[in-house]
């Protein structure tokens, strides 16, 4: 099999296993891809390194040692190790295995096959037929070549976009899959929804754009409306400020976050630092359950056209999202006693 096609095949195989468009990543599984073919110094990387390809050239067949699983397995316990050692995470040593394997299994297709189970010298192949297996450079490979071309354009684009469950949600329109997004992606990027529904209150349609802030149970959804600064709970029940009908979502621009978990006893969030400034462009977010002694729920402001996120009692204040700017305001000087999560959003 040409170089060209192992370089698209394993950097197709390292996008779509690992979901990713990030070009270093796929480059490095796609070039991956012709390191099995060490054992031959006709190929790229034999030319490379001579010595390597001409000690295997001399001790095994072309397409056995190199193009099997223990050769696999044993990249894995060399690269992960080492990775882990110069902390650059685990996506890179992922794409040197993933594309590796997919180098040598794409040599299964060619006439002879290859020692999938060496040191056992069966070959394996497919198809069966042996008319149907490509020759390396013939005009069968170029077709498959041209198929692989737009192939790759094709999932490059579906992971650019932010994935394979990212255009699925656009088809199925589900919270879940606005759930299932947030979870992967709400680290590093703003997740935008677009939310076609009714209005509880007004009984209006509505058909805007809304910024996921958080997922609660039964895949309710607290959103923002950043062109109001007002916070409502969506759902597909009946229930909340928004009704569902319909709901695609995105990721959207890069963001930094920041999560902070404290515990408060007795204290009032006036008197914590929080580092947190009302009037910058940072939005933080505050939930916790604390016990409060004689709170006066008259004070807090209450809007059944959005989302509460402040609830209380006489003896317990509960905060759910709630944007820093009204926990200030509303119960700032209370003494609580509780856990405390801070969670901030801000442009890169």
């Amino acid at each position: 099999m040409l170089a060209v096609s192992h370089v698209l095949v394993s950097g197709l195989a390292t996008s779509i296993i690992l979901n990713t468009s990030d070009p270093l990543v796929i480059s490095v599984g796609a070039l991956a891809g012709l390191f099995p073919d060490i054992d031959t110094p006709k190929s790229i990387v034999g030319r490379l390194f001579p010595f390597i390809s001409n000690f295997l050239t001399e001790k095994m067949r072309h397409r056995s040692c190199t193009h099997s699983f223990l050769a696999s397995v044993s990249l894995a316990f060399i690269v992960y190790p080492l990775s882990h050692f110069l902390n650059i995470g685990s996506q890179i040593p992922s794409a040197i295995v993933c594309g590796y394997v997919f180098g040598w299994l794409a040599d299964m297709f060619t006439k002879n096959g290859v020692e999938v189970f060496w040191p056992s010298k069966i070959r394996y192949v497919c198809p069966t037929n042996r008319k149907f297996r490509l020759t390396t450079g013939s005009n069968a490979e170029y077709v498959v070549l041209f198929l692989l071309v737009l192939i790759a354009f094709a999932i490059f684009s579906i992971n650019y976009q932010g994935g394979f469950f990212q255009q699925l949600n656009q088809i199925i329109s589900s919270p879940s899959g606005a759930v299932r997004l947030y979870m992967q992606y709400s680290k590093e990027n703003k997740i935008l929804l677009n939310i076609e529904g009714t209005d509880t209150t007004s009984r209006n349609l509505i058909n805007r754009e809304f910024t996921l802030i958080q997922p609660i149970k039964n895949d309710d959804l607290i959103v923002l409306d950043e062109s109001e600064n007002k916070l409502y709970l969506a759902s597909e029940r009946l229930f909340g400020n928004i009704v569902i009908s319909r709901i695609t979502a995105k990721v959207g621009p890069p963001v930094k976050t920041q999560v902070k978990d404290l515990y408060l006893e007795d204290e009032s969030i006036n008197d914590v630092s929080l580092n947190l400034n009302p009037n910058s462009s940072v939005k933080s977010f505050l939930s916790g359950d604390f016990s409060v002694d004689e709170f006066d729920t008259s004070i807090l402001g209450r809007d059944s056209g959005y989302f509460n996120p402040i609830e209380a009692t006489n003896s317990r204040i509960k905060l759910t999202a709630a944007p820093f700017n009204l926990v200030i305001n509303q119960i700032g000087d209370e003494f609580l006693t509780g856990s405390l999560k801070v969670f901030s959003i801000s442009e890169k």
